[in-house]
């Protein structure tokens, strides 16, 4: 009040119309870019003298009447230098916090009792808020911990800061705009703790959350040592908000769709050509087996097997384990490992008789590995054994049990031990007559075929679609796209022989490029040469594929992928699906469709409603690769959900082509 009735001349503290005009016209700019509203109603503007109560520093300021300040004592106080960071901002000190020195992390100006509590009745807060605070830790953690230093003190400094953003961003989370958002998710700022070798002592580490493992079993996090966040409450949650996650056993769609293979065949693994079950098949596990198998990818399987009280651990050969109880069976895989149903077929044959030997698993080899027509070819009921199992699990054998996941990295894990006792007690096999039959012309013929996709029987009545029914699949077609946390590998690598319908290409190397295009990777083989043409046709394409993904099919952009591949194959792949992601590539839309982007026209509507033909192309594209999220190859269940997902999806699709354009900004 007083610093207002000396600059207007006159006593206005009882003016109450008078102060409410001047305080709507005051604007206390975020940070050194900002603007300052002029105060246009206040007398003597330009001929302002030095007041030993001026509450503002130099920094926010209009030059001419910073010019007049002259106190000592005043510009010692204001720390008149200015930063040069795009981010740096200049907040107030709460004297009622025994505040820790965040100096070089946020800085602030303390103005005495009385000029911070005048700042803080006009509005001037006192802390940085949620996205200044964010933006303060991402640009100039580097810079704290540079210098070795008063490290012990300067972590103490960062983690308040930490406490002071998680309060903040847990009571508003709607604060951060989606750029930030992004910065947070894939650069380091996290404080996060990891073990020196094998010793006890601890070290801190600045990384991206993605990086930081959650820990929900100490047992585990004792063996492998990952980086954690710091013991505190809620940093949990906290970290998880931005892609931090728990190194548990996660489905994947590899996973998946091996139970489904699995469970489908399940009557047929147990049975002769004449369509007999076999005499020791265990009827319990069997059950068990088909209502709660679960299949889970792993990095490393360790299996211990016992006999006589000696234990010997598994080789690294080993591909996959089984462990069940009385309510579930579980079967662990190895990542990133072509499956291998010889050891597929040997633990399940071993569940589910009660004896068996190396023939018998050898012929469920063949029924798990091999098309269905091909089995169907060596004289097994294929339908009927089919259409039986489709009963039993009342028509959703394809049903998901547990949420699909992303292609995001997994840590080892410390797979469950499986013991395993050898029977010597010389119990006699009793094989069916048919089956021994059967054995050898079976594995003469089945050595050198190759493994085909699974063309799933149908025996749903074709002409019946109806609003359930749509949603239940378009619900398990998108699930993988509506878990909390998705991201994608900085590279992506197939070492397949052989590969499904519209499935990575095999023997695939590629390295993502460093840019996002409207939030959407390009990746590209190691031996093409990225230019600026290339560049802009995947800018084009990511508009389109950004566009469908956030206003057609309402989920995340990072849905979308682009590659590049080699000019030296032949054959241009218009798309594929790995593991959820969906990648377009960029030299088919070069070769396609470059030609309509090049001629246009000067009429930009014009232009924009051209290019509905390229966008109808792409929305037909990737509903058909949203249902290889369920379906394993281009059978009648295939083309069902296919019609499922266009239909739902089609008006989204049509709204979205009246108002598109390709100026929009993605993101």
């Amino acid at each position: 009040m007083e610093l207002l009735s000396w600059l207007c001349g006159s006593d206005v503290s009882n003016n109450k119309p008078f102060m409410k005009s001047i305080f709507s016209t005051i604007s206390f700019r975020e940070n050194d870019r900002s603007q300052i509203t002029t105060l246009k109603e206040i007398k003597y503007y330009d001929e302002m003298n030095m007041s030993p109560l001026l509450p503002l520093p130099v920094n926010v300021l209009p030059a001419r009447i910073a010019a007049h300040i002259s106190n000592d004592n005043l510009n010692n106080r204001l720390s008149l230098a200015q930063d040069n960071s795009t981010t740096a901002e200049v907040q107030l000190q709460n004297l009622n916090d025994n505040q820790i020195d965040t100096s070089g992390l946020v800085d602030y100006v303390h103005f005495g009792p009385d000029g911070n509590s005048f700042l803080r009745n006009i509005g001037v807060c006192d802390r940085p808020s949620a996205s200044v605070l964010a933006k303060l830790l991402l640009d100039r953690q580097a810079n704290f911990f540079a210098n070795p230093e008063g490290l012990e003190k300067k972590t103490r400094a960062y983690l308040k800061c930490l406490k002071d953003l998680e309060s903040l961003v847990s009571k508003a989370s709607d604060i951060l705009d989606q750029t930030l958002i992004g910065r947070l998710r894939n650069e380091p700022w996290c404080l996060a703790f990891v073990y020196l070798g094998n010793s006890s002592e601890q070290t801190f580490q600045i990384a991206a959350p993605k990086d930081i493992y959650l820990i929900d079993d100490y047992n585990i996090a004792s063996c492998f040592r990952p980086l954690s966040p710091p013991v505190i409450n809620n940093f949990n949650e906290f970290y998880k908000k931005f892609g931090s996650y728990t190194g548990e056993l996660r489905r994947t769609n590899r996973a998946n769709e091996l139970r489904d293979r699995i469970v489908f065949r399940l009557d047929l693994l147990v049975t002769d050509r004449r369509g007999k079950r076999m005499v020791l098949v265990n009827e319990k596990a069997l059950e068990l087996l088909r209502k709660s198998l679960i299949v889970y990818e792993v990095d490393e399987i360790k299996c211990q097997w016992t006999f006589r009280g000696k234990s010997v651990l598994s080789a690294d050969k080993i591909t996959c384990a089984l462990e069940h109880s009385e309510t579930k069976v579980e079967l662990y895989i190895k990542f990133q490992t072509e499956t291998n149903y010889i050891d597929v077929a040997s633990v399940i044959t071993r569940l589910l008789l009660s004896v068996c030997n190396d023939e018998q698993i050898m012929v469920v080899q063949f029924k798990l590995a091999q098309s269905l027509e091909e089995i169907q070819r060596f004289g097994f009921p294929v339908d009927r054994l089919l259409k039986s199992a489709q009963e039993k699990t009342d028509n959703r054998i394809l049903q998901r049990n547990l949420p699909t996941t992303t292609d995001s990295p997994m840590i080892d894990s410390s797979s469950p031990k499986s013991s395993r006792k050898s029977k010597t007690n010389g119990s006699t096999e009793h094989l069916d007559d048919e089956m021994n039959g059967d054995t050898n012309s079976i594995l003469n013929d089945s050595r050198n075929t190759q493994t085909t996709s699974n063309p799933t029987t149908n025996t749903e009545n074709y002409d019946e679609i109806s609003t359930n029914s749509i949603q239940d699949d378009i619900e398990e077609l998108m699930e993988p796209y509506n878990q909390p946390i998705y991201c994608t590998h900085d590279r992506i690598l197939t070492n397949r022989t052989s590969n499904n319908p519209c499935e990575s290409p095999a023997n695939l190397d590629l390295q993502r490029y460093k840019d996002l295009f409207h939030g959407i990777p390009l990746f590209t083989e190691k031996t093409v040469r990225v230019t600026k043409p290339m560049l802009n046709r995947a800018r084009q394409l990511a508009t389109i594929l950004s566009g469908l993904a956030t206003q057609v099919f309402s989920v995340p952009g990072n849905m979308m992928n682009l590659y590049r591949d080699s000019d030296a194959n032949k054959a241009i792949r218009c798309s594929f699906h790995h593991k959820g992601p969906l990648f377009f590539n960029v030299r088919y839309f070069e070769s396609t469709f470059a030609e309509q982007f090049d001629s246009e026209p000067e009429n930009v509507g014009v232009y924009d409603s051209n290019m509905h033909k390229v966008i109808n192309f792409y929305f037909m594209n990737t509903c058909h690769l949203l249902v290889h999220n369920t379906c394993f190859g281009h059978d009648t269940a295939f083309i069902r959900r296919l019609e499922h997902t266009l239909i739902k999806f089609l008006p989204a699709k049509d709204s979205f082509l009246e108002v598109f354009k390709f100026s929009w900004n993605f993101q």
